[in-house]
């Protein structure tokens, strides 16, 4: 298995401890032995941490229906478990608030970042809400704390952004010449 998978992943597969507990999982949730793969199968691998770092706020429901919910998410809890976080996710809290395990988030926010996330309680939701946003059919607005001076009120950045590689926080974007093309408007 650890052959068909890129190599941030395969020390995942390489872990013969986590594939002699279970942790290697398929859709029915049945352990998958260290056999060879076979075509068209999903696999899940169940993490184990000894520990995790707690993040102190909470995250709140602000608007639920029978297909959706949005919740605002508190700065330093991550949408989905990644890193050092598992349980401590914004995905997993919601879970077991509500008792729905098909809870799936449309659209994520950084890990350091406040804001409104919209979560799609079935798959159709999911589905639907997932291709509203791939075409852009759900506007997203951001407010940041700035500093500076800003010689204007509103106007328009047209510039490519790229992630900062060289940063400490993964996903910061930054102007580049080979980033994607982005168009960001802002008012002070």
């Amino acid at each position: 298995l650890a052959a068909l998978v890129d190599d941030r992943r395969a020390d995942v597969l390489r872990d013969t401890a986590g594939l002699a507990r279970g942790d290697v999982v398929d859709d029915d949730g049945r352990p998958v032995p260290d056999a060879p793969y076979r075509g068209n199968r999903r696999l899940y691998y169940w993490r184990h941490l000894d520990t995790e770092p707690a993040v102190p706020f909470e995250a709140r429901i602000v608007f639920q229906d029978e297909h959706l919910l949005v919740a605002c998410k508190p700065h330093f809890l991550p949408v989905t478990p990644s890193g050092p976080y598992v349980n401590e996710c914004l995905l997993y809290r919601l879970r077991r608030q509500t008792g729905n395990p098909d809870l799936v988030p449309v659209n994520r926010l950084d890990r350091e970042t406040s804001g409104l996330v919209i979560v799609a309680k079935n798959e159709r939701a999911g589905k639907i809400l997932g291709k509203q946003v791939l075409r852009r059919e759900i506007a997203k607005e951001y407010v940041a704390i700035c500093w500076g001076t800003v010689d204007q009120d509103n106007g328009v950045i047209d510039q490519p952004i790229a992630v900062n590689t060289q940063g400490t926080v993964y996903t910061k974007r930054i102007i580049h010449e080979a980033g994607k093309p982005s168009v960001t408007e802002f008012a002070v």
